[in-house]
């Protein structure tokens, strides 16, 4: 083995010295390299969605991820279409299994709904059971034009009770105020600019009747992007969300199940309390993880009868809106309580 003399020995560790400096300037360049590449796609995606609105995928749990341009598109060919037309109830429709005993309350917070307002009370009305339910409204400041459609709603139909504030409160706090005034023992939410096949009412009350066991029914949901789609266009189109079933670590996950028109019993809140209003667009999802760790049943009843429009404007679908955030928070939450039960 030859012995390295001291001269060796220096110029080795010279030259390590300027492989080490040169392996490092590389390791920089390559990193300043991968982010000028993202920064340029950032721009390119930005740039693109600018140039065309609407061009920038969704997501959507569960579902393949689409574009409101490419929604809007297919929904613009249908309308073209002159063989299309909404059709009638099916001639062979038979009503869902009764005990004859549960009551549906209906619940809605309506907030500057005007643009919605008409054909969400048409919506109401087209459901198979309608004069079997009470129909709770909530109506937050609202405009001459809102009082005026909501007085003659409830004049013309007596099961209509209307509740006005004049003061600005959040959703959660016009569902607690719906709900003590609801006489139901099953509690249902009926959003401004979402929509409900004719039967979804019946369909939602069957399966309390069907499994007495139960506490919560949800269901998998088609997806609107347009504000005036009718249930016939969304339900061609055939976008929808395909929801998983209900357990404590799907919860925790972020995911939530139920957050579309569900339908639960009412004594929930005698036992486990009203929603939280602080939040303002989460209360549900904290609620539903309320319910998973009392042990209550939910039940997903298979069938997709319910619309979800993912309005730009809205609290809990807006860009930037509080969501992400209350989801932390309530998932960091109700992490430690499971860990305190445990």
């Amino acid at each position: 083995m030859k012995i390295l003399r001291n001269g060796d020995s220096f110029r080795l560790r010279k030259y390590l010295k300027i492989i080490s400096k040169k392996l490092h300037i590389y390791a920089l360049l390559v990193r300043i390299y991968l982010h000028l590449d993202r920064l340029l796609k950032q721009f390119i995606s930005t740039t693109k969605s600018f140039a065309f609105p609407g061009s920038e995928p969704l997501a959507i749990m569960g579902s393949d991820s689409t574009s409101r341009r490419a929604w809007n598109k297919k929904l613009n060919v249908l309308r073209k279409r002159k063989d299309f037309a909404s059709p009638s109830r099916p001639a062979d429709y038979k009503r869902s299994l009764y005990n004859g005993i549960d009551k549906v309350s209906v619940i809605s917070s309506l907030y500057k709904s005007d643009e919605y307002l008409e054909n969400w009370i048409i919506n109401l009305k087209e459901q198979t059971i309608f004069d079997e339910v009470e129909i709770v409204i909530v109506s937050v400041n609202p405009s001459s034009f809102e009082t005026d459609l909501l007085n003659a709603f409830s004049s013309q139909c007596s099961n209509v009770k209307i509740i006005n504030i004049q003061e600005r409160i959040g959703i959660y706090k016009a569902w607690n105020i719906a709900i003590k005034e609801a006489t139901g023992n099953l509690i249902t939410n009926a959003n401004a600019d979402d929509l409900r096949r004719f039967d979804s009412l019946e369909i939602q009350r069957s399966a309390f009747t069907q499994n007495p066991a139960i506490h919560i029914t949800y269901q998998d949901f088609y997806i609107s992007l347009a504000r005036n789609a009718t249930w016939h266009e969304i339900e061609t189109i055939n976008l929808f969300s395909r929801v998983p079933e209900v357990t404590f670590q799907i919860l925790i996950n972020g995911n939530n199940p139920p957050h579309n028109a569900p339908m639960w019993r009412k004594n929930l809140h005698d036992e486990l309390g009203g929603f939280d209003e602080t939040y303002l667009s989460s209360g549900d999802y904290e609620f539903w993880l309320r319910c998973v760790l009392a042990k209550k049943v939910f039940f997903n009843n298979g069938e997709r009868h319910v619309s979800y429009f993912l309005n730009p404007k809205g609290m809990s679908t807006k860009r930037g809106g509080p969501g992400l955030d209350e989801s932390l928070t309530i998932k960091n939450e109700y992490r430690k309580r499971a860990d305190i039960k445990n």
